[in-house]
Parts: structure tokens; sequence; C-alpha cells
């Protein structure tokens, strides 16, 4: 009679058992990875947002002719074609406001800084904006500054000197 050659229990059990261990070991690193992948495509996202922010307002400062504000209310209007747009500056987010289109920017403990020629100003024309803000773990902040010409200045001095 010849004998089958086969496997023993002892042989399938540790088979088994390696197997299961190789497919914890990859279910692991896939989780792991997924965490990391996610955490990256937040962060990128979110800088993505503040890039996005930072280009459109110095875009939207070059190109109005004067930049004034109110509370927390910055106007940019073009004296060409008679529009305005606003941003709107609150807690956690800027909106911009460009007839009925609305962006808004999420930004944590955002504060609004203006300035004319140096000084602060709370209303009337400005030159100088700073928006801080927290981003992950640090303190950021978007800087555009508005160059007048006379001629911009001329037919904006009714709002330079609000008291």
């Amino acid at each position: 009679m010849s004998k089958i050659r086969s496997y023993t229990l002892f042989e399938l059990v540790l088979a088994m058992m390696l197997a299961g261990i190789v497919v914890g070991m990859a279910y692991t690193a896939f989780r792991l990875f997924t965490k990391i992948y996610g955490n990256y495509e937040h962060k990128t996202t979110a800088i993505a947002q503040i890039q996005m922010l930072r280009s459109v307002l110095y875009k939207d400062v070059e190109r109005g002719s004067s930049v004034s504000v109110a509370d927390s209310e910055i106007t940019i209007c073009d004296i060409h074609d008679s529009s305005c747009l606003k941003y709107l500056a609150g807690q956690d987010q800027l909106i911009r406001a460009s007839g009925n289109v609305k962006d808004t920017f999420h930004m944590k403990n955002l504060v609004l800084h203006t300035e004319f020629e140096e000084r602060a100003v709370s209303a009337g024309i400005v030159d100088h904006l700073l928006l801080k803000f927290d981003f992950e773990s640090s303190s950021m902040m978007i800087t555009v500054r508005k160059k007048y010409t006379a001629q911009d200045l001329l037919i904006n001095t009714d709002t330079l000197w609000k008291p």
C-alpha cells in the first residue's frame, strides 16, 4: 500500500496563523496610510484656499480705484464701471460678495487691521489691509497694499478724513 502525501493538522494551523499575521499587518498599514493621506489632503485643501484668497484679494485691490473700510466690512469700488464688491470679516470667516455671488473663506480667529498712510483706520479709505488668522498651530498673515494715484485720491477726498 502506498502512502498519500498530505499536510498535517499542525502545518495547516501554522500556515493559517502566518497568513492571519500578514493580513493583519497589511490592514494596519492600509489604515495608517489612509489616515496620513486624509490629513495631507485636508492640509493641502486649506493651503489652496488661503492661496486663492490671497490671489483674489490682490487682484480685487489692484483693479479697484478705492478701498474703504467700515467696521468689519471692506468695500472695493471701481469708478470706471461703478461696481463695488465687499469683503465681510467675521470671527472665523471672510465672505467675498460680488453682486449675487458669495465666496466664503474659513479662517480661525480672523482679525482685520486696516491702515492709511501707516495710521490705523477704522472707517474710511485705506491703503493697507492686514488679515491675521490661525492656521494649524501657528499664526498667519495676509498683507495687501493699495497704491493710489493722485487722481484716485482726489476723487476719494470725501472718504479720506472721516471723523
